[in-house]
């Protein structure tokens, strides 16, 4: 199959219709790690993400970040 083959396979593609974005579920597959790290702020808007990682650090869980603000 050539570049011009799937470009003509492609043209019958068409959207049907929009709906909305179902919320994604997860479910726990191991033992849940609970840590406490203190970190130093900077004066106005901070923000602190975290992931987590399979043992082999070839799979990443979506990014969790929250926002704050330190005077």
């Amino acid at each position: 199959m050539n570049s011009k083959a799937i470009y003509e396979n492609m043209r019958s593609v068409a959207v049907k219709g929009k709906t909305e974005n179902s919320p994604i579920m997860t479910k726990s597959k191991g033992e849940v790690f609970n840590d406490c790290k203190e970190i130093e702020a900077v004066a106005g808007e901070n923000e602190v993400s975290i992931a987590a990682f399979n043992s082999s650090n070839t799979v990443q869980s979506y990014m969790k970040t929250v926002k704050f603000q330190f005077e």
